[in-house]
C-alpha cells in the first residue's frame, strides 16, 4: 500500500498529514491552506485579490501558490511503501511479533500519531 505524507513547517511547528491517495493528501493541505485567515496572510510570490479566489482554486493549485516563496512556512511532501505486514518489536527486549495489515477501515482525515505499544 502507498501512502502520501507531507510536513507543513511554520514558526508555531510541525504539521504532518497523511494520506492513501495524492488527492487525499492534497485535500488536506490545501484545508489547511484555506483555514490561514485569507489572503492577507498570503506572503509567498502570489497574492490573491479575495478569499473567493483563494476558494475557487483547486487544492493542488491553492497549496503550490500558497508555499511558493514564502518566507516561513515550508512544506515537504513525499510517499512511501507500506508493506502487507508489520512487525512488532518489544522496548522491552521480547520477541518480534508479526501483524497482518488490515486497510479495510481507515477513517477519513486520520491525524498521525505515536503510540506507545503495550504488551
Amino acid at each position: 500500500m502507498k501512502v502520501y505524507i507531507a510536513a507543513i513547517t511554520h514558526k508555531q511547528g510541525i504539521n504532518l498529514y497523511a494520506g492513501a491517495t495524492k488527492a487525499e493528501l492534497l485535500s488536506q493541505l490545501a484545508g489547511y491552506v484555506r483555514e490561514q485567515g485569507g489572503p492577507e496572510e498570503w506572503a509567498g510570490f502570489y497574492q490573491p485579490a479575495s478569499q473567493d479566489e483563494i476558494d475557487a482554486m483547486t487544492d493542488e493549485k491553492v497549496v503550490e501558490l500558497y508555499f511558493e516563496g514564502h518566507p516561513s512556512e515550508f512544506i515537504d511532501e513525499d510517499s512511501s511503501e507500506i508493506s502487507e505486514s508489520v512487525w512488532l518489536v518489544s522496548s522491552a527486549g521480547g520477541a518480534a511479533t508479526k501483524v497482518d495489515w488490515d486497510d479495510s477501515y481507515r477513517p477519513q482525515g486520520t491525524a498521525i500519531s505515536s503510540q506507545e505499544i503495550k504488551h
